[in-house]
């Protein structure tokens, strides 16, 4: 097709006011249907960066006990994005009952639990097999809401180390109330690690101690009856005795007031509750749908019909030979 085709068939189309307004008025129908029919989407967000804990002021007694050798300086790591798109996480997230759905969960919300289509593929996944029961349909439909809730979730990383999470529901109150929720479950999977691992810490530190306390027992015992029997040490074997023994009973005493140390600090860790997430910008709620873009729907409705009416003016005029190829 050379550039005088194209320019005769530009001005034909130009030239065909009806054609232009049936590219108008019937693309600006087709997006109004397209909008109608598709479900507005809220986006909220929150950025945070992953907590430091050398940089944390609560943290500044447990980093010098550290330096000493009193305590052993552990951080737990966590892949954020991993972490979020966690079955464990979204599961609470997408059974909870929540007061902006009235009173619905986000399942019940999207009519996962009564689709005919879903009940379809489930029937025909398991036609085969025996676990066609409720419990395992409500699993499976537990599954597609888990899923549906992970593809409406964006995590992008910056390079500094800022995750920013975006989270995209029909609804702006249920939108702005999940991203606080996946917010404050970050945080308590991580304090409920720390509490783990402190719980595990306290009952090796008190079994310890119990077995130290025996020997600083023992070494006291034996001291004490040394000294009952030589009363006056008036030799130089008798007094290198006394200096062992009293350098034994030192060590249990060293080693005993160190693991007690520990245990304080691990009590500590076990009680203490602390944000995972420094949160840089918090979570709003939107006002206004984030898709579907009105402006581009109504754009791309136009261009289309326009390249239908396009293709029809072309052929038609094909036929009339007005264009010659």
């Amino acid at each position: 097709m050379t550039l005088e085709q194209i320019k005769k068939i530009l001005y034909i189309f130009y030239k065909n006011k009806m054609g232009l307004r049936f590219s108008l008025f019937f693309g600006g129908l087709l997006g109004m249907v397209i909008l109608v029919f598709s479900d507005s989407l809220y986006e909220s967000s929150f950025s945070a960066y992953p907590f430091a804990e050398n940089d944390d002021i609560q943290n500044e007694i447990s980093n010098i006990a550290a330096t000493y050798g009193f305590l052993d300086k552990e951080a737990s790591s966590f892949y954020l994005p991993d972490l979020i798109y966690s079955e464990k996480v979204l599961k609470n997230i997408v059974l909870k009952e929540r007061d902006e759905l009235g009173g619905e969960s986000l399942i019940s919300h999207w009519k996962m639990d009564t689709n005919l289509i879903i009940k379809s593929k489930y029937w025909i996944q398991t036609v085969f097999t025996d676990q066609r029961n409720t419990s395992k349909f409500n699993s499976y439909v537990i599954k597609g809401a888990v899923k549906k809730l992970r593809e409406s979730i964006k995590i992008i990383e910056e390079y500094s180390g800022l995750i920013i999470v975006k989270i995209q529901l029909n609804d702006p109150a249920a939108s702005f109330n999940v991203s606080n929720e996946i917010f404050e479950e970050m945080n308590i999977i991580y304090n409920l690690n720390n509490q783990r691992d402190a719980t595990n810490a306290i009952r090796y530190l008190e079994k310890r101690l119990k077995l130290i306390l025996l020997n600083v027992e023992a070494s006291e015992q034996n001291l004490r009856k040394f000294l009952e029997i030589n009363r006056s040490l008036d030799s130089p074997d008798l007094r290198i005795t006394e200096k062992r023994l009293q350098n034994d009973l030192s060590r249990t005493y060293l080693a005993y007031n160190t693991l007690f140390q520990k245990l304080e600090l691990k009590l500590l860790d076990k009680e203490k509750s602390e944000l995972f997430l420094v949160q840089v910008d918090a979570p709003t709620l939107p006002s206004h749908p984030y898709a579907p873009n009105r402006i581009q729907v109504m754009l791309l409705s136009i261009f289309f019909i326009s390249i239908c009416s396009l293709s029809y003016t072309i052929i038609k005029n094909i036929d009339s030979n007005s264009i010659n190829w």
